[in-house]
């Protein structure tokens, strides 16, 4: 048997699928800047961090100053995204879910697309302004940032990428 490498470092920089409905809505809406909020987490134990929570908090300021900010949020369970939806409506963030995106919907900016389907994320990271890797907030250790890192697409977050469990290379 011989080792062929990781599959955490051997990554490849895939790109948005031809014909992409959130590619087309993007380019009807024109955001100023996109923010990727990826695979966040509910919290671990008590007294942890819920990063949806979190990323509504800075996504509220942020749009304060970027008023045409979209924020694409995508939970790393399922099972978590009615819950995202509840928690973007309750915020008052205008905002769409791929699973119901329409050839020619649309969404006031600031606004929020709830990432509820799976295999997208990885080609999205590329048209992202900056990406927060979720898993990092709270007490589990943060999540693959080699992904948005293939794209220079970084963001406050994780501690340095020495200090993550299993990541030491």
């Amino acid at each position: 048997m011989r080792a062929a490498g990781n599959l955490k470092y051997d990554l490849w920089r895939a790109r948005p699928a031809p014909g992409s409905p959130v590619l087309s809505l993007i380019e009807r809406l024109r955001p100023e800047k996109v923010w990727i909020a990826a695979s966040t987490t509910a919290p671990a134990e008590p007294g942890d961090v819920d990063e949806d929570d979190a990323v509504l908090s800075a996504f509220a300021e942020l749009a304060r100053r970027h008023p045409r900010l979209l924020l694409i949020l995508a939970p790393r369970k399922p099972e978590r995204f009615p819950e995202a939806a509840r928690k973007l409506a309750a915020a008052g963030v205008a905002s769409l879910r791929r699973s119901e995106l329409g050839p020619a919907d649309t969404l006031a900016l600031p606004g929020a697309l709830l990432l509820d389907t799976i295999g997208e994320l990885s080609g999205l990271f590329s048209i992202a302004d900056v990406v927060f890797m979720g898993g990092t907030l709270a007490r589990r250790g943060g999540h693959n940032i080699l992904e948005p890192a293939l794209f220079a697409k970084t963001g406050g977050g994780w501690p340095p990428y020495g200090e993550l469990p299993g990541h030491r290379r």
